[in-house]
């Protein structure tokens, strides 16, 4: 176990504490969101910049409140070392390479190539972290 000498306490990882803290700001992003969207969904400006009905944009904030919800429970189960939320964000970064290599075989060019790839190393840059490295295997057997 990764441990403190001085205090017996087992030690989050630093990748661990790195993903959680991006979870956590992507929860706040997607509540800022959600918030934004909520508050304009009637504007007609809005929806003109949108090109969505007012109907369209109140959907819209509603995932994001839900994608919130998600993004912060995630970022709270990683940081405390439970697995179920290990689990959670290693099957969402399945989906993300999975959708990532579609797109890239799909639109193939520019753009959706590049993103595709940065998507796809970050998301084996987090299954790594999450699953191939000791620290983080010890975190959550110790924490979990």
């Amino acid at each position: 176990k990764v441990t403190d000498s001085s205090s017996g306490l087992v030690r989050r990882p630093g990748v661990i504490s790195f993903i959680g803290i991006l979870l956590w700001i992507s929860a706040a992003v997607a509540a800022v969101a959600a918030v934004v969207v909520f508050i304009n969904r009637g504007n007609e400006d809005f929806q003109a910049a949108t090109g969505q009905s007012a109907d369209a944009l109140l959907i819209l904030a509603i995932s994001e409140v839900i994608a919130f919800a998600l993004l912060a429970w995630a970022a709270s189960s990683i940081m405390s070392g439970r697995r179920g939320g290990r689990m959670f964000v290693g099957v969402v970064m399945g989906i993300r390479i999975a959708a990532s290599l579609w797109f890239m075989i799909t639109h193939h060019q520019g753009g959706f190539l590049y993103s595709g790839i940065a998507n796809i190393a970050i998301a084996l840059f987090v299954l790594w972290a999450l699953f191939v490295n000791d620290k983080s295997e010890e975190w959550f057997e110790g924490a979990g």
